[in-house]
């Protein structure tokens, strides 16, 4: 935020800064304001002629800085069009980035959850499989028939409360 071209941009958003229009406006002795004397100062220190925001929602990103033309002509309107153009381009991509990696972390949270759900449910249900087995084996005590029941009925409570945390 300190930047002078990113406070320029704030100040007067959807401009664009161009060196040798501001030094016409300056060479005929009209003032320009302090924030776009700094820009202004900034392009010459950086031996550019013109910067344009590119901004993503609402928000300055970057700052596209063109240097003169190999013809050393002025820029024209048609130009400064053609740079607009392509700035729409770079914001779209940088949409573009951000939507994939907003995709790409919400695949790597489904995982993560479907991989936690995954154990917490199939956790106790091995238990309850291992227990009915169990039961299911002659000659078992009474005693032994109820604690494996118990494990069941155990890991089946749990089981419910698990699926009720799951739908919260």
């Amino acid at each position: 935020d300190d930047n002078p071209f990113v406070k320029y941009f704030k100040g007067y958003p959807g401009s664009v800064i161009d060196r040798e229009e501001v030094q016409k406006r300056l060479d005929s002795g009209v003032r320009i304001p302090p924030l776009e004397n700094e820009a202004l100062i900034e392009l010459r220190r950086l031996d550019f002629n013109i910067a344009a925001p590119i901004e993503f929602k609402e928000r300055i990103k970057m700052v596209y800085l063109v240097g003169s033309k190999k013809s050393k002509d002025v820029f024209y309107r048609d130009d400064l069009q053609l740079l607009g153009h392509a700035i729409n381009e770079i914001a779209a991509s940088i949409d573009n980035v951000s939507l994939y990696e907003d995709l790409k972390s919400a695949t790597e949270a489904k995982s993560h959850f479907i991989s936690v759900v995954s154990h917490q449910l199939r956790t106790p249900i091995s238990g309850m499989r291992w227990s009915i087995e169990a039961l299911r084996q002659r000659g078992l005590s009474q005693k032994e028939r109820g604690a494996f029941l118990d494990h069941v009925y155990d890991k089946t409570l749990f089981l419910g409360e698990q699926l009720d945390n799951i739908l919260t």
